[in-house]
């Protein structure tokens, strides 16, 4: 059978359930700025010490050539347990920024060298740098571009005028 609760109980439980836990969400995983500099530098050396392969054929044999893999945010967090979420929110924080400025240029340098160099597809490198060629459309002076509503019954008709001219 339950126990009965007295009033000064649930005040009591309620009262001081608020110290369990101080603070908003999970304690943080690199306590200063230099537990987070060695994991990053971890994920460096892990990149550079394991290359990515790919198979070419050099005469009759089938090789296994290495291939320079390319540092992403993706990757970093993965391999250091966070989101990139987390990563932003430490990005955040003062005692952090150093760090992860200074990760974040690293990772956009290498990637933009690797690049360049053709260790690494460089249009899916520019694209991920934000690094695109664009150019805009417009009509005249600037404005609008015009366009007029034809029929298919008018389209039919000029292209038989033009097909008939040079027929002729």
């Amino acid at each position: 059978m339950a126990e009965q609760v007295s009033e000064d109980d649930i005040t009591t439980l309620a009262g001081t359930s608020w110290r369990e836990r101080r603070g908003v969400g999970r304690p943080r995983a690199y306590k200063t700025a230099e537990d987070l500099q060695e994991a990053v530098d971890s994920y460096f050396d892990w990149i550079e010490k394991t290359p990515l392969w790919e198979l070419r054929t050099v005469g009759k044999e089938l090789r296994r050539v290495p291939k320079m893999r390319a540092p992403t945010l993706l990757g970093l967090c993965g391999f250091i347990g966070m989101t990139t979420e987390t990563w932003r929110q430490y990005r955040g924080k003062e005692e952090y920024s150093a760090v992860t400025t200074r990760t974040d240029e690293l990772m956009r340098a290498w990637k933009f060298e690797g690049a360049a160099a053709e260790l690494f597809h460089p249009n899916i490198i520019a694209r991920d740098l934000g690094l695109s060629d664009k150019s805009e459309v417009t009509g005249k002076d600037g404005g609008p571009i015009e366009t007029e509503d034809h029929s298919i019954r008018d389209v039919a008709k000029a292209l038989l005028g033009v097909l008939s001219k040079a027929d002729g």
